[in-house]
């Protein structure tokens, strides 16, 4: 085993805000919509901040059980070795997945403690190029029965 050419320097909320519905009747499908932003230190250029959304969505007319939204900035460095030119890929999909996974335990300990079961995110892909990905369904529903 050896380290990752990416290392987690530390992170932070920014913002956590979940809210239970009211009129959740236990047969409409969360949607799930992520954002990320990438901006490299100018003074270090091996060094950059993450901040990654994860936005729980409610359709109008059937109200999921939570709706709100996780922010989450991360700080990274990558090692020297990684050409200048892959680095902020590594940090947007990399990045973007560990501090995802920063943001699942918080919705699942936020929604835990909700009348409603706690919701635990399905795993996201973050290789495309597009910085918002988008996924509509039961997020404690296995991806092959959304399909």
């Amino acid at each position: 085993m050896s380290p990752s050419s990416l290392q987690l320097e530390r992170y932070f909320f920014s913002k956590v805000s979940i809210e239970a519905s009211k009129q959740f009747k236990g047969l409409s499908r969360m949607g799930i919509e992520t954002r990320r932003e990438v901006a490299r230190n100018s003074k270090e250029q091996n060094h950059y901040l993450l901040s990654l959304a994860v936005i729980l969505t409610s359709p109008p007319n059937a109200p999921a059980p939570y709706c709100g939204e996780v922010q989450v900035l991360g700080f990274f460095h990558v090692q020297p070795e990684v050409s200048p030119d892959k680095q902020e890929e590594l940090v947007s999909v990399t990045g973007a997945s560990i501090l995802y996974g920063v943001a699942r335990e918080m919705i699942t300990n936020v929604t835990a403690r909700g009348p409603w079961p706690a919701v635990m995110l399905p795993c996201v892909n973050f290789n495309e190029p597009d910085a918002t990905t988008r996924i509509e369904g039961d997020p404690k529903e296995p991806a092959a029965a959304r399909s």
